[in-house]
């Protein structure tokens, strides 16, 4: 399953309308959307993922987010909920670097290096 966002912009030749924003959670192996949240206009995804995590059973399943979605508060989520997660991390700073082995569990880090 993975979440991705989603911006649809109505047609409005009077340029009143503003876009939607929305968060999905997309089943690859179904192709078709498990569930949807509109994302705040004075906000954005970050708010809305959690939401929709809530609205799904995550037991087994495997949720991939970007970048933008790789908060602590997400994956402890999804974990709790006994779902597993592949986030992307930007690779912008050393800073990044070193926050992004806080997500990885230390047994978790282990496995990986072994790889």
């Amino acid at each position: 399953m993975s979440m991705e966002r989603q911006s649809k912009a109505p047609r409005d030749r009077e340029g009143k309308l503003k876009a939607l924003h929305s968060v999905s959670a997309w089943s690859s192996e179904h192709g078709l959307v498990l569930a949807q949240q509109k994302v705040d206009s004075k906000s954005n995804e970050i708010t809305a993922v959690p939401l929709v995590l809530k609205l799904l059973n995550l037991k087994g399943a495997v949720v991939t987010l970007d970048a933008m979605g790789t908060q602590r508060e997400i994956a402890s989520q999804i974990k709790q909920a006994e779902g597993e997660y592949v986030l992307a991390l930007l690779r912008q700073s050393r800073k990044t670097q070193s926050t992004g082995g806080e997500l990885v569990q230390p047994s978790e880090r282990q496995e990986l290096a072994r790889d």
